[in-house]
């Protein structure tokens, strides 16, 4: 259990962290009024943490603190006071704070946050601990270390040749992970931004040094939000935290690049606490402005049926410290590696790395959708080797992937549609990403795939279903539930004698001679229910004639409405 000692002149303050941070049971809350109080008393050394307000009477916590560190060495130190200045910050870090907190918020989110900040100066002076510690036993064992001089050499020349290794390994798959085309960023557990793809330049204009150390919740002013927009990325995270392991869709929302323009982004949020080179929350992004844009030209076309779809370290001093610096090496080589080859692996689509002569690395969403079971059976072959001959549009598949290669270094990027076939012969439609770029001097290309087969089949029927309506021969009327015209089919202009235009600005009781409001209220009611109604009632038409019509009224919900 670890023993807190918190120090404030506010005594309901300490009643209220004391209750809170001993509930868990896994603290010990001591409490005092006043910084002199404790240092007249021996027992502060006897503490694993001291938590202290700034601004108390006859002594403040930066005083309190320079005097803690004076007597009692490195024991824990936090301040968490409500005094926000930044001159307060940097003394009370210059002075050797180990955390500053801000109070204020909701009580159970603070102290919360201010466990987590007890938690780790505890673990982080342990480890200090340990590792001076550690420190002396290798500086007791030194003698050891040189007479196996012959040992360490032949150690050393081992991990120079294993770190090469990592350090290529971490190459490949940080060219990899840093040119595909699509976003990719890493949010930690404190809600700051740990790494971002370069590929967010491409996309806004804007460098990945713009997020790199800057806190998740700021993220609308550098890229100018909309609230919806910032709540959807909220919602998203929240359920990808109560979703660990789970790539939660991310709907469609909007960020503002560096001239102005909006761009449209989607993708997913996975919450992996327990992978140690992200601990956080990866998100994988494509921009989708341009369907977007087609989507909305399409709704703008075919007035109200449209849809939008959301669619990324020797025997001397010297060699001992080379030894160390290399070990060290080795281990941020290894991190980045296998952070790398996570982010490689947890991206929602299907990557592939090749060169002209094939394939060089792929994820394991690649051999799920293109039916392969081990990668030894992938790898090696090439773009032409999964597809068909001929793509819909007779082209030669084989000719039409030599021209994009070619002029894929006059775009930096394609975007296209493809038809690619499975191992057992079957083909899909997909959404194509390609980008090239250069790795130990050849020319290497990175490919996202998306299919998007289902996709395409639900807007084929989507035009054909508006075909079928326009060429209908009975009335087609939309209304809303306040009887307002909101789509008319050119039947309903023919029988009734209206233009288009004059319908989408007429409700039905224009149409209606026996219309009341009681009656039509009660329709809806019973619409609302049964989902369907079928009704006799009467038109009057634009030149005055009385025509007996029957009515089937479906009850259909669009965009939550």
């Amino acid at each position: 259990m670890i023993s807190v000692l918190y120090v404030d002149d506010e005594q309901g303050l300490l009643e209220l962290a004391k209750f809170f941070l001993e509930d868990a049971g896994e603290f010990r809350v001591e409490t005092a009024t006043s910084a002199r109080e404790v240092l007249d008393a021996p027992s502060a050394l006897s503490y694993d943490v001291i938590v202290s307000d700034y601004q108390m009477p006859e002594m403040d916590g930066i005083a309190f603190l320079k005097i803690v560190r004076e007597r009692f060495g490195n024991v824990p130190f936090i301040l968490f006071t409500g005094r926000g200045r930044e001159e307060v910050v940097m003394d009370a870090l210059n002075n050797g704070a180990d955390f500053y907190l801000q109070k204020g918020g909701e009580p159970t989110a603070q102290f919360a946050e201010l466990s987590n900040k007890i938690r780790y100066a505890v673990a982080r002076r342990q480890a200090e601990t340990e590792l001076q510690r550690k420190n002396e036993e290798l500086n007791a064992s030194y003698e050891q270390i040189a007479a196996n001089e012959e040992e360490l050499r032949q150690q050393l020349d081992e991990l120079t040749e294993k770190q090469e290794a990592l350090k290529q390994s971490e190459e490949k798959f940080r060219a990899f992970t840093e040119n595909i085309p699509d976003l990719t960023s890493i949010v930690d557990m404190t809600g700051v931004y740990t790494y971002v793809s370069p590929s967010i330049q491409r996309i806004t204009g804007w460098q990945a040094g713009a997020l790199l150390g800057k806190p998740f919740a700021s993220i609308d002013s550098i890229f100018g939000l909309l609230p919806e927009d910032k709540e959807i990325l909220l919602a998203s995270g929240r359920l990808a935290m109560q979703r660990p392991g789970d790539a939660v869709p991310v709907p469609p929302f909007r960020v503002r690049d560096a001239t102005g323009e909006m761009r449209f982004i989607e993708g997913t949020m996975t919450y992996l606490p327990d992978v140690k080179e992200i601990q956080g929350i990866l998100f994988h992004g494509r921009e989708i402005t341009d369907r977007i844009r087609a989507e909305e030209a399409l709704r703008k076309k075919n007035e109200e049926l449209n849809a939008s779809f959301e669619q990324i370290t020797a025997a001397d001093e010297e060699m001992r410290s080379q030894y160390e610096e290399l070990a060290y090496s080795e281990k941020q080589i290894r991190e980045s590696e296998l952070k790398f080859r996570s982010l490689f692996e947890k991206t929602h689509d299907a990557l592939v790395l090749f060169t002209d002569e094939g394939s060089l690395e792929c994820n394991q969403k690649v051999l799920d959708l293109f039916g392969y079971a081990s990668r030894e059976e992938f790898l090696g072959l090439k773009p032409v080797d999964v597809a068909p001959p001929f793509q819909p549009d007779g082209q030669d598949s084989g000719a039409a992937i030599t021209a994009r290669l070619s002029k894929l270094s006059e775009r930096g990027t394609d975007h296209f549609e493809w038809v690619n076939r499975r191992k057992d012969g079957s083909t899909f439609l997909a959404d194509v990403l390609l980008s090239g770029f250069e790795l130990d001097g050849k020319r290497v290309y990175v490919s996202s795939v998306r299919d998007i087969t289902e996709r395409r089949q639900i807007d084929d029927q989507l035009q054909l279903l508006k075909i079928s309506v326009d060429r209908s021969s009975d009335e087609v009327f939309w209304m809303d539930f306040n009887g307002s015209i909101i789509y008319v089919n050119d039947a309903a202009c023919r029988i009734t004698g209206y233009s288009r235009d004059e319908l989408l600005t007429m409700k039905l009781s224009g149409l209606d001679p026996d219309f009341s409001q009681a009656v039509w209220d009660a329709s809806v009611a019973d619409l609302r229910k049964r989902k369907t109604q079928f009704i006799t009632t009467r038109h009057r038409c634009k030149n005055g004639t009385i025509i007996d019509v029957e009515i089937v009224a479906v009850y259909v919900t669009k965009d939550n409405r």
